[in-house]
């Protein structure tokens, strides 16, 4: 055995037990070991490399860099840690002549090189290349590099999106207050601090029952929420009084949304000052009510006056000023109506509308609903027909509103009904509901005003319609007395083929008579 495999033998047992490639170099850089990690690794056999240079099998190691530092720790006995290796393909593929570099640029591998000199027994410097697969390491940074920059993106894109939620709610016309479960506030916007006088400073962390009379004089904070709730604001649009910081009361329209961040359930606030749409609403109710009263008086006078001639008390009267007498009545009679169901309806809406609720047989009050409009129905050549499916049932209601929103939904039907046709009148019961339906078969509602039926003077318009007269506040007023008594009032239409009014009033408390189902 000559003195170089003298020397290495004693290496051979270290150099092994290393878990990292391992290849030493004579000082003439050719290969002269490689350890067992090389020897499985590449499955190429030591022998037949001995006195190759390291390139052969390495030529990813072909860098200034490496060549530099096998000399300078040959020569200068100076270590050298390499990074950042790129190896095209691991040991068990490469081959010298297998591979082209266009089939290897896809497989590639990072490595690190440690670089140092041993010096053997006969002071001969050899070069020991230490050869570490560094792959997972770098993909853990790169992955690390990757997750940082990520986070980086969505920090800005919060950023971003609070930047804009903050511009949005500071520049807001109405005042919006965030608060928690139990009332306390967490956010108020400048349009709150403008609206109520207090800064956002000042404010955080109080109850939200200071700023609302509604929600004043609860024993413990969270009870406030359990109002709104109770009040049936949360979701919905409610007029409230806030109250300011130096104690004045105002109106306000008060809308409470509730939603969760993250575990937390809270609830947002949006508070818009109706001061002066209430005035302004105020100086109309008065302006009409006013001139309503007004008009009502001299009219009720000419009415008398004109009836008294259209009922013959003066005789020999000419057949041409008999007509325009009894013109005269008519629009007399229209205009009294008019009048009478503008005030109805503003009472009705500002809640001075007073109501006297009774038991009473249900059956009794559409037979004299469909008595008191008889004389109108025949004006159309139209019949009421009463179908009762359920019998003996009882509801508490005024009698007069119910007898009011019954004519108008009777009038209505007769009216746009078609000649020698029937109106049916159905009595049901359901879901602990009365049900009441009044049901034509005549032109129907056009589908682009059905939105609007509910407004106050409004009238499908159509030449049709404009005929038949009316002052468009019926079924506005339907509605209001209807859900007045604690009803609903819907319709079902279809434009040629009729429509049906649909009013629900809840069961009085003696419920059913005898209820008996057809």
């Amino acid at each position: 055995m000559d003195s170089e495999s003298l020397t290495i033998e004693c290496y051979k047992d270290l150099i092994n037990s290393i878990n990292s490639g391992i290849i030493i170099l004579s000082s003439k850089k050719n290969i002269i070991h490689w350890n067992l990690w090389i020897q499985n690794h590449s499955q190429l056999a030591l022998d037949d490399f001995k006195n190759h240079l390291l390139t052969d099998i390495y030529p990813d190691l072909k860098d200034s860099r490496i060549e530099e530092a096998i000399d300078n720790a040959i020569e200068l006995g100076l270590p050298s840690l390499i990074s950042n290796i790129f190896n095209r393909t691991p040991f068990a593929l490469y081959k010298p002549g297998n591979f082209t570099s266009d089939q290897l640029i896809d497989n590639r591998i990072q490595q690190s090189v440690n670089i140092s000199r041993i010096k053997v027994k006969n002071n001969e410097n050899y070069c020991l290349i230490q050869i570490n697969d560094v792959t997972a390491s770098f993909a853990r940074e790169k992955n690390l590099e990757l997750q940082v920059k990520e986070r980086k993106e969505v920090e800005s894109s919060l950023l971003k999106i609070e930047t804009r939620q903050r511009a949005i709610l500071q520049t807001m016309i109405d005042a919006l207050i965030i608060f928690d479960s139990n009332g306390f506030i967490d956010s108020f916007n400048p349009a709150a601090e403008k609206l109520f006088g207090y800064s956002e400073t000042d404010i955080m962390g109080d109850n939200i029952a200071f700023l609302i009379k509604e929600f004043s004089g609860v024993s413990q904070l969270k009870e406030s929420i359990e109002l709104m709730f109770e009040l049936g604001i949360i979701g919905k649009t409610k007029e409230c009084i806030g109250i300011r910081r130096n104690g004045e009361h105002f109106s306000v329209d008060l809308s409470i949304s509730e939603f969760e961040l993250g575990e937390e359930k809270l609830y947002s606030a949006v508070i818009r000052d109706i001061t002066d749409r209430k005035q302004m609403d105020k100086i109309k109710k008065d302006f009409i009510t006013t001139v309503s009263h007004e008009l009502r008086t001299p009219l009720t006078s000419i009415r008398g006056s004109l009836g008294l001639l259209c009922g013959g008390i003066i005789k020999d009267i000419p057949p041409k000023a008999t007509n325009l007498i009894t013109i005269a009545n008519n629009n007399c009679e229209r205009l009294i109506f008019l009048i009478n169901d503008i005030l109805d309806i503003e009472k009705a809406t500002s809640g001075q509308m007073s109501f006297q609720f009774k038991q009473y047989n249900l059956k009794q009050l559409i037979q004299q609903a469909i008595a008191n409009n008889e004389s109108y129905a025949t004006q159309y050549n139209v019949n009421y027909k009463l179908i009762e499916n359920v019998e003996d049932l009882t509801v508490e209601v005024d009698d007069q509103r119910f007898q009011q929103i019954m004519s108008n939904l009777l009038s209505n039907a007769a009216k746009f009904s078609h000649a020698e046709s029937t109106v049916d009148i159905i009595i049901g019961f359901q879901n602990n509901l009365v049900e009441i339906d009044v049901k034509d078969y005549g032109q129907g509602i056009p589908d682009k005003f059905k939105q609007n039926i509910w407004n106050k003077f409004t009238q499908a318009d159509t030449s049709t319609t404009r005929q038949k007269g009316g002052t468009g506040l019926g079924l506005a007023i339907s509605k209001t007395l209807t859900e007045a008594m604690n009803g609903k009032i819907s319709f079902i239409s279809k434009e040629g083929e009729g429509s049906t009014f649909q009013v629900r009033l809840p069961l009085s408390k003696n419920k059913l008579l005898n209820k008996k189902s057809h």
